[in-house]
């Protein structure tokens, strides 16, 4: 399935978290993201390049990454979006507000942006949705030199989040 984001995005930014742009010295923590998730920056050649991108943006709960989302293709009229959750985060908006981020940025480089994801992957197509991607036509994806990941499964329980509220760029 691909959907087309062709106005704003809708998103909320999650109280507790800390979302802002990835910097280089974040690719240890790209690194650390669990295997459910780490494929997110795969396509980048590695967490280095992808935090060194200036196009990732990531989600932090205290000290660690949660959540990142990043573009798998750069093209001359369009960006896919790529994003992934560590399973214990997810359901809290915290995909919609990094995707959200880079889907203004990649507005504002005068680019469309698109979400590829299968069928099955309903928790795909509810964050592609709630942003306000419209669905654009069904497809064939290929993946090609990294394992295609599995659709999230939905955690039992959700965590404990802290008080208050961070700024987006990281500022308490």
């Amino acid at each position: 399935m691909i959907f087309s984001l062709r106005a704003a995005p809708r998103y909320a930014l999650p109280r507790g978290f800390v979302v802002r742009r990835l910097r280089p010295e974040d690719a240890p923590y790209l690194e650390g993201l669990g295997p459910e998730t780490n494929w997110v920056y795969k396509t980048w050649y590695g967490a280095t390049a992808a935090a060194s991108s200036g196009y990732f943006w990531g989600a932090f709960a205290g000290e660690g990454l949660v959540c990142a989302a990043g573009p798998f293709f750069l093209g001359q009229r369009h960006e896919e979006i790529g994003v992934a959750t560590e399973p214990g985060f997810r359901g809290l908006g915290l995909g919609a507000a990094c995707s959200g981020r880079l889907c203004e940025e990649t507005r504002g480089r005068g680019r469309v942006p698109s979400w590829t994801t299968s069928p099955d992957n309903a928790a795909s197509v509810r964050v592609a949705q709630k942003l306000g991607f419209t669905f654009a036509r069904d497809d064939r994806l290929f993946v090609v030199g990294i394992n295609a990941p599995e659709p999230p499964r939905r955690p039992a329980a959700q965590p404990k989040l802290r008080s208050g509220t961070e700024h987006p760029d990281g500022r308490a």
